[in-house]
C-alpha cells in the first residue's frame, strides 16, 4: 500500500513538474514572439526617421536654393532693379509651389531683406529721405517696380540696334525661326527700356520684324503682301500679324530647299555659259584671234559636253526646259559668230590695188 501510495505521489508530481515545464516553454515563445514584434516595430521605425531625414535635407537644399534665387540688390541703375525683381518674381514663384506641395507653411522674405545694406542706406537716404524703418513693404515694391515704366525716348538708338536683326535660316521649323527672332528682337527692346513699343508703334514694330525676315525671296513675298489693301489690318496688329506670318513661313519652307536646288542648277548654266562664250574671245600668244575652222572645232566640242551635261541633269534632277534652252541658244549664237567670222575674213590688198589701177 505504501509503494502504491509513493507511485501515486511520484506521478503527480512528476505531471506537475510537466504541466509546469510547459507552461514556462509556452512563456518563453510568448515573449519571442512579442520581442519580435517589438524589433520589427523598431526597424519600422528606423525607415521612418530615416526617410523623413532625407526628406529634410532635400527640404533644406530647396530652402538654400529658394534663398539663392533672390540675387541681393546692389545697384541704382533700372535695369539692376528689374533684374532684383525677375529674381525675387522667381522666388515667390517657387515658395508658392513648395506651399502646395508639402504640408508645411513656408513664408516669402520681405523685399527689405534681399536688399544689401549699403544700398539700402543709400536708397533710403537719398532716394527715399525716409529711415529704413520707416519704409512699408508696398513703398519698397513701388520703388523696385517703377523701374518697369518705359522710356520712349531711345528710338535712334532703337533702329541701330535692330539693323543687326536677322531670322537665323539655320533653324529647321517655322516655329523655332519666328520664336527665335521675336526673343531677339525683345531682348533688344528690354535692353532699352522699351518693352510698351509693341502696344504703342505696332506698325513700327511690323517694320522692324519685316527687314529682319529671311531669305531675301521670303522677304519680298511678305512686303509684296502687305503692301495690299487686305492685309491692311495686319500692319496694325502685332498678335495678327506675328499669326499670320507663322502661317506664311512654314508654306515657303516647304519649298525652300527645292527653291534652293534650282538656284544653284541656274548659277552652274550660268557658269558654263560664261566660260563657253569666254573661249569664244581667246587669242593666241601672238595676239591674232583663232582661225574659224579653230572656232568651229571648238563649237563641236562645247555641243558635245553640253549634251552630255544635259544627259546628267535629266539623269539626276528630271528635265531642265532652262538648261536646255541656254545650251542650244549658245550654241546657235557660237555657229552665228563663227559664220561671221568666215564672211568678214579680211580680203588680199592686190585685187583693191588693180582694182584703182584700172579705174586709174
Amino acid at each position: 500500500m505504501q509503494q502504491d501510495r509513493l507511485a501515486a505521489q511520484t506521478s503527480e508530481y512528476l505531471q506537475a513538474q510537466n504541466d509546469r515545464q510547459s507552461a514556462l516553454i509556452e512563456q518563453h515563445q510568448e515573449m519571442r514572439r512579442q520581442m519580435q514584434e517589438h524589433r520589427q516595430y523598431l526597424e519600422d521605425q528606423y525607415r521612418l526617421l530615416k526617410a523623413a531625414e532625407e526628406a529634410v535635407g532635400v527640404l533644406g537644399q530647396r530652402l538654400e536654393s529658394l534663398a539663392q534665387a533672390v540675387q541681393p540688390h546692389l545697384g541704382s541703375s533700372k535695369k539692376e532693379k528689374r533684374d532684383f525683381m525677375n529674381s525675387y518674381a522667381i522666388y515667390t514663384r517657387r515658395i508658392k509651389a513648395l506651399n502646395q506641395g508639402t504640408q508645411a507653411n513656408f513664408f516669402v522674405m520681405s523685399l527689405s531683406a534681399c536688399i544689401e545694406q549699403g544700398t539700402m542706406v543709400q536708397i533710403c537716404g537719398f532716394e527715399l529721405f525716409k529711415a529704413e524703418k520707416d519704409v512699408t513693404e508696398a513703398e519698397w515694391r513701388d520703388y523696385f517696380l517703377s523701374a518697369r515704366v518705359p522710356d520712349n525716348t531711345a528710338y535712334k538708338t532703337l533702329d541701330r540696334e535692330v539693323k543687326t536683326l536677322c531670322m537665323d535660316v539655320e533653324l529647321q521649323d517655322a516655329e523655332s525661326r519666328l520664336s527665335r527672332l521675336m526673343a531677339d528682337f525683345y531682348e533688344i527692346v528690354d535692353r532699352l527700356n522699351m518693352e510698351d513699343i509693341v502696344q504703342l508703334e505696332p506698325k513700327k514694330v511690323v517694320g522692324y520684324l519685316v527687314e529682319a525676315l529671311r531669305p531675301q525671296a521670303f522677304k519680298i513675298a511678305v512686303k509684296d503682301q502687305l503692301g495690299r489693301q487686305v492685309h491692311k489690318p495686319t500692319k496694325g496688329n502685332i498678335h495678327v500679324f506675328v499669326t499670320w506670318l507663322r502661317g506664311e513661313l512654314g508654306f515657303f519652307m516647304r519649298f525652300e530647299a527645292h527653291i534652293a536646288v534650282q538656284q544653284q542648277s541656274t548659277s552652274t548654266s550660268k557658269a558654263g555659259q560664261q566660260q563657253i562664250v569666254g573661249h569664244t574671245a581667246k587669242k593666241d600668244a601672238g595676239g591674232k584671234k583663232f582661225s574659224a575652222r579653230t572656232i568651229l572645232k571648238d563649237v563641236a566640242s562645247t555641243r558635245s559636253i553640253l549634251i552630255r551635261d544635259e544627259e546628267v541633269l535629266v539623269r539626276d534632277q528630271g528635265p531642265s526646259d532652262r538648261v536646255k534652252n541656254a545650251s542650244n541658244v549658245t550654241i546657235q549664237l557660237m555657229e552665228y559668230s563663227s559664220a561671221r567670222m568666215l564672211q568678214t575674213q579680211p580680203r588680199p590688198r592686190t585685187s583693191t590695188r588693180k582694182r584703182q589701177v584700172g579705174k586709174c
